[in-house]
């Protein structure tokens, strides 16, 4: 006898089915973005500029950069001051160092 949660995964499940080459005949073939940066829109550009402007060319820096370390500083300085940690450490003891050296795109972003 089938329980009412079988029953329900089932009829989703062929629904899910059913509508799928529907969707994908509307939308195509769902395909990943190889570079999540690369944005087919046609004003990109704008937007880049205007991004670039107001959080600097690397928004997802990554690794211990000086505006990073600053902002991490500032946060570890706060857990101490608010009694969250018992002592303050440095940032590189925190942080292994784990830089592959690929953490860029090939586009230079």
């Amino acid at each position: 006898m089938e329980t009412i949660e079988t029953m329900v995964v089932r009829d989703i499940n062929a629904t899910y089915d059913m509508r799928r080459p529907v969707v994908q005949g509307f939308l195509g073939p769902v395909q990943r973005i190889a570079n999540p940066r690369v944005v087919p829109l046609a004003w990109v550009r704008t937007a880049l500029e205007e991004q670039e402007e107001t959080l600097g060319r690397d928004p997802w820096a990554y690794g211990l950069t000086p505006a990073n370390r600053k902002n991490l500083e500032t946060v570890l300085r706060y857990t101490f001051e608010q009694g969250m940690i018992s002592k303050m450490l440095p940032l590189d003891a925190l942080f292994a160092d784990t830089d592959l050296g690929d953490a860029g795109g090939s586009d230079g972003i």
